[in-house]
């Protein structure tokens, strides 16, 4: 499609204070795996649009400002936090599915956000954040719902419950409510990966990432249904055609556009949950956010061909 140098992001978590704390405390810490989903799709969207692989450069979001290497257009896909800013004048960003909730990070770079705007935005409170400072903002979803759809019914046929820590945790609550046949072929995931190295080394992103892809191909190979409270795991279901049920111990912001596409349940209304779920339709959002990134790489690969001649 395309010559120009191409990147999506990786994650060191050098810098992540609660990690490093916990690193600290207990000798290792959690990688969050929905990082590195979010990184799947947006390689995976490159390769369909016709990048190849090999020509698809990796970027460190945690040590962004710090970045030294060829001039790329980066894929700003994820949250970012105030020290992943200021993005060097090497990088220009493709804003799909980004994500803060810093207004400081906003007003200090809001400049910047208006030169490379419009920020598509992963849920609606970002892109409510933008407009307040006068940044032109849309909302996109998360880019892990345009992972291909499965193309045949699972194999084994399983009910896998996937879940994680802290605001990821499921609720104990959901567990009474689900039916007997279900729970006879349950499988329990944790969508997280011990590690004692901070920050993570190439070689060790690198395994991360395959260790989700892993998952990610369970979920469409061997899924019938999954029960999560996570994000980039119903996204990527919803994606991949594979039913899904959400359910949460509270509401949460960044849950905003998947709502417009599915129930959010809580443990007060588990007991409602309907378990006999097909795929759920999404729609044409997903082509959207892939229509708006390959926009995007046409407007910003047109703007570097006026500067070459």
């Amino acid at each position: 499609m395309t010559s120009m140098n191409l990147a999506v992001l990786d994650f060191s978590y050098a810098g992540m204070t609660k990690s490093i704390e916990q690193a600290t405390q207990n000798g290792f810490y959690s990688v969050n795996l929905g990082d590195n989903a979010q990184t799947i799709a947006a390689r995976s969207i490159l390769e369909r649009l016709g990048v190849p692989a090999s020509e698809i450069a990796r970027v460190d979001r945690d040590t962004l400002p710090h970045y030294s290497g060829p001039s790329v257009a980066l894929i700003m896909n994820g949250v970012f936090y105030e020290r992943n800013f200021p993005v060097p004048p090497s990088i220009t960003p493709i804003f799909v599915g980004f994500c803060t909730k810093s207004t400081e990070l906003v007003a200090q770079h809001r400049d910047w956000f208006i030169r490379h705007g419009p920020v598509g935005c992963r849920d609606f409170a970002t892109a409510a954040l933008m407009r307040e400072a006068g940044i032109d903002a849309f909302v996109t979803g998360c880019i892990t719902m345009t992972l291909p759809r499965r193309e045949q019914p699972p194999r084994r046929r399983r009910f896998l419950v996937v879940h994680g820590s802290g605001s990821g945790l499921l609720p104990p609550a959901v567990l009474k409510h689900i039916p007997a046949r279900l729970m006879d072929r349950a499988e329990f995931i944790y969508h997280r990966l011990p590690s004692n190295e901070i920050p993570l080394s190439t070689a060790s992103r690198a395994w991360i990432e395959n260790y989700e892809q892993h998952l990610l191909h369970r979920y469409r190979d061997e899924a019938a249904l999954v029960l999560t409270p996570l994000l980039h795991v119903a996204s990527p279901c919803l994606g991949m055609g594979v039913p899904v049920i959400v359910c949460r111990r509270d509401r949460d912001s960044r849950f905003g556009f998947l709502e417009g596409l599915m129930p959010i349940h809580t443990p007060d209304d588990a007991d409602k949950i309907r378990w006999n779920i097909g795929a759920t339709d999404i729609g044409t959002a997903a082509e959207t956010l892939i229509e708006t990134l390959t926009n995007a790489i046409a407007r910003i690969k047109q703007g570097w061909d006026k500067e070459l001649r």
